[in-house]
């Protein structure tokens, strides 16, 4: 039997977000990539999905890593009571860790965005923290301004 019709297409291997997306995609989870609305770049569920829109550049990878970093940091428990300053900051410490991990820049728009995210929850939390390594994340060379006493 001939082939004149051409099989559909694979995802190609110089993809290159695909490998470190199967790498670190948390095992039972499933990724949705869709375009969403509004101001959420990215969420994971209880559902086992983390759903994002779709992982084409660094600034998405970040967002993705980061939805990654809730669930590997078991932030969606039920009965969980942590702070959600330090939900943020943990879920942005495992996505910088693996991008750096997997030789990929982390592009400082969104690296600037998350910080602030973390900034408006230290803002909100009335208890705030002294964590000195959060606090030179989220205000860089201002964090002793921000420290509790």
């Amino acid at each position: 039997m001939r082939k004149d019709r051409k099989s559909p297409r694979k995802p190609s291997g110089s993809d290159p977000y695909r490998k470190i997306i199967k790498t670190h995609l948390p095992k039972g989870y499933r990724l949705k990539e869709i375009t969403l609305r509004g101001n959420t770049a990215g969420y994971a569920t209880s559902n086992r999905e983390i759903i994002c829109e779709p992982i084409t550049d660094r600034e998405r990878l970040f967002v993705f890593l980061h939805e990654c970093g809730h669930v590997h940091n078991r932030h969606l428990r039920k009965n969980i009571d942590i702070p959600a300053w330090q939900e943020e900051y943990e879920a942005d410490q495992y996505a910088m860790i693996a991008m750096r991990a997997e030789g990929v820049q982390i592009p400082m728009v969104i690296l600037d965005h998350h910080k602030n995210l973390v900034r408006l929850a230290l803002n909100i939390d009335q208890d705030g923290t002294d964590n000195v390594k959060v606090l030179r994340y989220a205000y860089g060379k201002d964090w002793r301004l921000h420290r509790i006493t």
